[in-house]
């Protein structure tokens, strides 16, 4: 599935809840970032569908103008304070046929959003990106 690149940052800002990696694996945690990004993601205008627990992590589902938008969030190597958020689109044969925007189109748009409410957060520091947007 095509990415974004990843953006890896330090904070304390988004408290692991006990137990929470329990459902996704064994230190993994990202629940209160997943839903700090609902929150913002929604101010920023975008339909914000829900959140589900993965085996990495969360992902937040978004509204797209075909196919499907997520974005991850997870704690990187079982740490509670080091964390990684990007984006994954899926893109069907019937929205690629059709000639509908393609992954890296909405990837690029969704990428400078999750940059600028990273940068503004007062919490995160030493933040890295990590790649470009991945087709493959």
């Amino acid at each position: 599935m095509p990415t974004s690149p990843h953006f890896v940052f330090k904070s304390e800002a988004f408290p692991v809840e006990p137990g929470e990696d329990a459902e996704v694996n064994p230190g993994v945690f990202g629940k209160a970032l997943a839903g700090w990004l609902a929150d913002e993601l929604r101010k920023a205008g975008y339909e914000v569908k829900g959140a589900l627990a993965e085996d990495f992590g969360r992902l937040v589902e978004l509204g797209a103008p075909s196919g499907r938008l997520y974005v991850a969030a997870s704690s990187t190597d079982e740490s509670a304070t080091e964390w990684r958020v990007f984006a994954i689109s899926e893109q069907g044969l019937l929205t690629r046929l059709r000639g509908g925007p393609g992954a890296s189109e909405i990837l690029a748009g969704i990428t400078p959003k999750l940059r600028n409410l990273l940068v503004a957060h007062p919490g995160i520091h030493d933040l890295q990106e990590d790649g470009d947007v991945d087709d493959a």
